[in-house]
């Protein structure tokens, strides 16, 4: 069995799919693991409640950013873009992750 590919989420995916009640999707797909920066998880306000729940039942696992690398790519994507962005953008790149998001401006450009 192959290993599922990472896919690092973005606040406003988990927020469309919090306000449809249907964060279970995220596990539905075996070949996808989709987690969430610490970042972007405190930018989740109003839903929080449902991204908890999530969490708990395993369809989304929460990550930190690690190696000096991945921080040192962060800090400079932060003069640029959001915080959830830059964590999401940092962590892919140093992880050869898959990001979801539905973000149009800076951090698309940035992305490709």
């Amino acid at each position: 069995m192959k290993t599922p590919r990472l896919v690092l989420t973005d606040a406003n995916v988990l927020i469309n799919l919090a306000q449809v009640d249907r964060l279970d999707l995220l596990s539905a797909l075996p070949d996808l693991d989709f987690c969430v920066p610490q970042e972007v998880r405190a930018e989740v306000i109003r839903e929080k409640t449902r991204v908890e729940e999530a969490l708990c039942r395993g369809h989304l696992r929460e990550l930190l950013l690690g190696e000096t690398g991945e921080l040192a790519l962060f800090v400079d994507l932060r003069q640029i873009m959001g915080l959830g962005e830059a964590a999401c953008l940092a962590m892919a790149v140093h992880r050869g992750a898959l990001i979801a998001s539905d973000e149009k401006r800076v951090f698309k450009r940035e992305a490709e």
